[in-house]
């Protein structure tokens, strides 16, 4: 759990890839019933082979010594302000 809720982009892409490719191999099942044993074989390894390219992309960006982000310098982008209005501290004292 740490990994997600402390994590980069990196992982969260790793582990939003792996939870759509277990998705679509459980409505593949869903609709069409039990894989054979050679498909299954194959999903298993597809599945293996995300997983070993999130972790090369996981050691390449830690040896570089980045935080795990897809953008490697932010001192460039513009600065948005925020959307929502300020929070009005009489009426956070409400609630």
């Amino acid at each position: 759990m740490t990994p997600i809720a402390y994590g980069r982009d990196v992982m969260r892409i790793g582990v939003g890839l792996s939870l759509l490719s277990s998705g679509v191999v459980l409505v593949r099942t869903a609709l069409d019933g039990t894989p054979a044993p050679l498909e299954q074989v194959i999903v298993a390894g597809l599945v293996a082979a995300l997983g070993g390219a999130v972790a090369v992309l996981a050691m390449s960006a830690r040896a570089e010594g980045t935080d795990f982000a897809l953008v490697a310098d932010r001192a460039g982008r513009v600065g948005r302000a925020p959307d929502a209005h300020p929070i009005d501290a009489r009426q956070v004292d409400r609630r």
